[in-house]
């Protein structure tokens, strides 16, 4: 039997509350919710965490069972965290008035929680020791399957061979209130929850934020959603964070600031970010005092650090909005590696080095030696009446020495993508001026240059390079033929003359 409208769940719960989970599973399927339930959805050989996995990309919504054992449960972390990724409707059930802590806290941290006493649940036990669905226990139910039916056009459910076919929707509903009845009590509570956070279609609708369906957004608009964005995720509220980026990146595809917020927030790439870091500190790492002469390339490594916004406060939105945006275009304009500034907290972090202030001179010893060829943006965002001030500056690791500094004033109505597009071309202009790659090429017997030079160092295919003998003697240009992860050939112009074996190259601004 299969119903057009019929929508899935996936139920969530530490395999320490498996009879209540399953009391909610029934309960929902009564309703004409077909749910998903580990073990029980998953077949004879299937492996168990591709089945869930796949589950959670196929549903509608989530419906998590918080309870302690859930709190302190990695798997159902990881499951709220992959439904959140997956954009799912997360729907949490309290049992007893149980509040999220560690990870859970963090993932739901928008929802106000409500208890209600057990008294209230008095005289609905009937003499056979069952507790009938009287008008107080289905109307939370149903507010609840409304909730999960209406997300989005259903699919129809056919049952798996191991699984129970749902009852009858009209049919006579009960479960044991010797197991269930903590469940029963916590489904009212949730019921103010739904009402009050659930069934808002937009919740930016609600701060006055609205989100623009056309397919522009004055400038100024845009900065105030995003700083709204922003600030939810900063505050802890990843799921409203995240569904509202969503729709905005959804709305505007080609808009690259919105697209570089909503690449910020989400969390696979921020794994990926960090995982990237780790691999380029331990490629630094392996450079011995040998090779860190002329005969290797220096990579060029840009931290994002800021600006801060000063004081703290009020501009800190605006002033992680431009570290966003300024990280987006380095990458975009090529020519260095750029790290971003979360990464950096959580490398060091796991490396017991400390990261409360990242422009504090401390830290920056401890960049030095995680980064030792890098680059340091900093900066400050200070209020000025209507306006922001931007300064930045560029500080190198090795000497500490500011290489250099730059200004913008931040109107209210300023574009913000724009800004960032004009800084980062000054600041890839400097860079590659001051840290120009160099490094010693063996000269092949086609005449190419073999040199210790790629994209991890920062080198651009076709780039330019002047190519010098061991006294400083200009013999002749070089440009970059074939780009490799860090060697490169270079083609020369005019042919090199007397044969050398190696040769110096450095890169022409």
């Amino acid at each position: 039997m299969s119903t057009p409208d019929r929508k899935k769940a996936f139920i969530s719960y530490s395999s320490k509350n498996t009879s209540d989970a399953e009391a909610l599973c029934r309960l929902l399927e009564d309703r004409g919710i077909p749910c998903w339930m580990a073990p029980r959805n998953i077949l004879p050989g299937d492996d168990y965490g591709e089945a869930i996995s796949k589950a959670l990309a196929e549903v509608d919504a989530l419906v998590l069972l918080l309870t302690e054992n859930a709190n302190h449960s990695t798997w159902v972390a990881k499951e709220v965290e992959s439904g959140l990724s997956n954009d799912k409707r997360i729907i949490p059930v309290s049992l007893g008035g149980v509040k999220p802590s560690g990870k859970l806290k963090f993932y739901l941290g928008a929802i106000q929680w409500k208890s209600i006493d057990a008294t209230q649940w008095a005289g609905l036990i009937d003499s056979g020791g069952e507790l009938k669905e009287t008008k107080d226990i289905s109307e939370p139910l149903d507010q609840i399957a409304e909730i999960i039916r209406t997300i989005t056009p259903a699919n129809p459910w056919v049952p798996a061979d191991n699984c129970d076919e749902p009852p009858a929707p009209n049919g006579k509903r009960r479960i044991s209130i010797k197991l269930h009845l903590k469940l029963i009590i916590s489904l009212a509570a949730l019921a103010i929850v739904a009402s009050t956070y659930l069934l808002k279609p937009n919740r930016l609708q609600t701060t006055g934020e609205g989100v623009v369906a056309a397919s522009f957004v004055p400038p100024h608009k845009k900065t105030a959603q995003l700083k709204h964005i922003l600030d939810l995720s900063r505050k802890g509220d990843a799921v409203a964070a995240k569904r509202l980026i969503t729709q905005l990146s959804t709305t505007h595809s080609d808009d690259r600031l919105i697209q570089a917020v909503s690449e910020h927030l989400d969390s696979d790439r921020r794994h990926a970010s960090q995982e990237n870091l780790n691999n380029l500190i331990d490629l630094l790492g392996k450079r011995t005092p040998a090779t860190t002469d002329s005969n290797q390339a220096k990579p060029r490594v840009v931290a994002c650090i800021g600006p801060e916004a000063k004081p703290a406060g009020a501009n800190d939105a605006l002033a992680m909005l431009f570290r966003i945006c300024l990280r987006s275009e380095l990458e975009a304009g090529g020519g260095m590696q750029v790290v971003e500034r979360e990464a950096l907290e959580e490398v060091m972090d796991e490396m017991n080095l400390g990261s409360s202030d990242l422009a504090d001179p401390r830290a920056r010893n401890a960049l030095g030696k995680l980064l030792p060829a890098g680059i340091l943006l900093l900066g400050d965002l200070i209020e000025s009446g209507d306006d922001a001030l931007l300064f930045l500056r560029l500080v190198d690791t090795e000497t500490t020495r500011i290489v250099a500094t730059l200004k913008e004033t931040v109107a209210p109505d300023a574009d913000i993508r724009t800004l960032c597009a004009g800084l980062a071309a000054r600041i890839k202009e400097k860079v590659l001026a001051e840290f120009p790659l160099e490094a010693t090429a063996t000269v092949s017997n086609s005449g190419k240059l073999e040199a210790p030079i790629g994209s991890f160092h920062g080198a651009i295919l076709a780039s330019a390079y002047t190519i010098l003998n061991s006294t400083g003697e200009k013999l002749g240009m070089a440009r970059i033929e074939q780009l490799g992860q860090t060697e490169s050939t270079l083609v020369v112009d005019p042919v090199l003359s007397g044969n050398p074996e190696t040769v110096l190259v450095r890169e022409l601004p």
